[in-house]
């Protein structure tokens, strides 16, 4: 019911001018109810919208500084530069190629194991060990290349301690034997206690008998030149590469084609060290 806004007439709904003055009536006004759901329903499409617009802005700068800096890697004559720009775009992006360009920069770089110590946490474990044994076997192999065998051993041994097979090192056949050859010319430092004369491995094996004990310290490579040495004395003609090599190297050494190696032409002292060595050769 409405009421007459002149004289204070109560009237029904829907009546436009009062019965008692004539005065108009003022209707109601009917809010509408579809406009109030469209207002209600624009704010959260508006919140949406905004997130949306937030979240590619975010994604789309990711994505130009991941790329700029895979760039400026590729692009970077520093090795340090380029693994620290190659790093930059990995905390953006974990992508496989780039722990790829990292090991192989890793690999020309010379202090190679303080770089890796600083990838710890940002490149995953399984993959930082695979660039440990990446960056060691190259080095191992640069070293065995100039022939610094030792150095070269070194490396592999560390390479094993993430996991990395040392007899599948492509020169490691020849590195074993050059190995066994080192420590057949240093065992002469190491056993030889006599000064009668250098260059030996066992100076007076011609003169004295040989013990099991004394022996046992060597390896059955060191054992098989201590054999020859005794033949060699008498100026013997290796027709083994190896033994002709290293005996050829030996000051001592004359080589006597008239000797054969005939055991009948040893001494008595020799003979019997022979038998010794050759048993512990079989053993």
């Amino acid at each position: 019911m409405n009421t007459c806004n002149d004289c204070g007439k109560k009237v029904e709904d829907g009546i436009l001018f009062c019965t008692k003055c004539g005065a108009k009536i003022n209707q109601p006004v009917k809010k509408s109810i579809k406009a109030s759901k469209q207002k209600s329903n624009k704010v959260p499409i508006i919140c949406i919208l905004c997130a949306i617009i937030v979240l590619g802005t975010i994604l789309g700068k990711d994505s130009i500084m991941y790329n700029y800096y895979r760039v400026k890697g590729n692009k970077e004559s520093s090795i340090s530069q380029s693994i620290n720009y190659y790093t930059k775009a990995l905390k953006l992006k974990y992508e496989q190629d780039l722990i790829v360009k990292i090991s192989e920069k890793i690999k020309k770089d010379q202090n190679f194991e303080t770089t890796l110590e600083n990838l710890d946490w940002i490149v995953k474990e399984e993959d930082l060990n695979k660039i440990y044994v990446n960056a060691y076997v190259s080095k191992a192999k640069e070293q065995f290349e100039s022939k610094n065998y030792k150095i070269t051993w070194n490396y592999l041994e560390k390479a094993s301690l993430y996991d990395y097979d040392i007899e599948k090192f492509e020169y490691y056949k020849d590195l074993v034997k050059l190995e066994e050859k080192e420590e057949a010319l240093e065992a002469n430092q190491d056993k030889n206690t006599s000064e009668l004369q250098p260059d030996y491995i066992i100076a007076d094996s011609d003169t004295r008998y040989l013990t099991i004990e004394e022996l046992s310290g060597y390896t059955k490579r060191q054992l098989a030149f201590i054999r020859n040495e005794i033949f060699a004395r008498y100026g013997y003609i290796f027709e083994n590469e190896e033994y002709n090599d290293y005996f050829m190297s030996m000051p001592w050494y004359n080589p006597n084609s008239n000797f054969v190696g005939s055991e009948s032409n040893l001494n008595a002292v020799e003979r019997a060290n022979l038998k010794i060595i050759k048993t512990l050769e079989q053993e």
